[in-house]
């Protein structure tokens, strides 16, 4: 019984903050990345072609206001891709500032400018033992859409961020950098 009343009051207490607009935000979804889009020399027709590779995997932030419009957001990202007889794998971790325009509607527009690192790595899907991986610098601009479903959960449209990327080279080689990538995502987000 005491548990109970516990409960209820506990209960009753909490209804203040939940008629607060909601501090704290967690993503989760799909994301669809296309990486390496440079200009390179086709060796079949001796013209320029467009190079790059689609990865496919997820997407995960979390997110705290400070305002009614300015928070701070962290972002993790994951994707995959099979080509060439390689199994690759390109990861970004990043965080920055983010900016919500309120709308009285079910749709919330953001942005946002992250900046941190980026892991990526090859292994053969041939069977083979041969393996590269390197550690660089990220940068993510962009922002998108959520729509409310229910009062904490609002399901993110979209999100679609210009991806900026910069690896040091490998025993004193060249560093590879990369500005003609976009990430693309959707899934779920939950406020607290």
């Amino acid at each position: 019984m005491k548990k109970l009343v516990v409960l209820m009051l506990l209960g009753l207490f909490s209804l203040p903050l939940m008629a607060q607009d909601q501090k704290a935000q967690i993503f989760a979804g799909y994301q669809y990345e296309y990486l390496g889009g440079s200009t390179a020399p086709s060796t079949i027709s001796g013209s320029l072609a467009q190079t790059g590779e689609s990865f496919n995997g997820f997407n995960a932030s979390i997110a705290y206001k400070f305002g009614k419009h300015l928070g701070i957001a962290a972002d993790f990202g994951a994707g995959y891709a099979t080509f060439n007889g390689l199994n690759a794998r390109f990861y970004s971790y990043t965080a920055g500032p983010v900016v919500t325009l309120r709308s009285r509607g079910r749709v919330t527009p953001f942005v946002h400018a992250l900046i941190g690192g980026a892991h990526a790595s090859a292994g053969s899907s041939l069977g083979l033992s041969a393996a590269v991986s390197q550690n660089g610098f990220a940068a993510l601009i962009g922002g998108g859409m959520d729509y409310r479903l229910k009062r904490s959960i609002r399901f993110r449209l979209f999100q679609a961020d210009w991806l900026y990327y910069d690896f040091p080279g490998i025993n004193n080689g060249p560093s590879f950098s990369q500005s003609n990538n976009v990430r693309i995502s959707t899934g779920i987000v939950l406020g607290f």
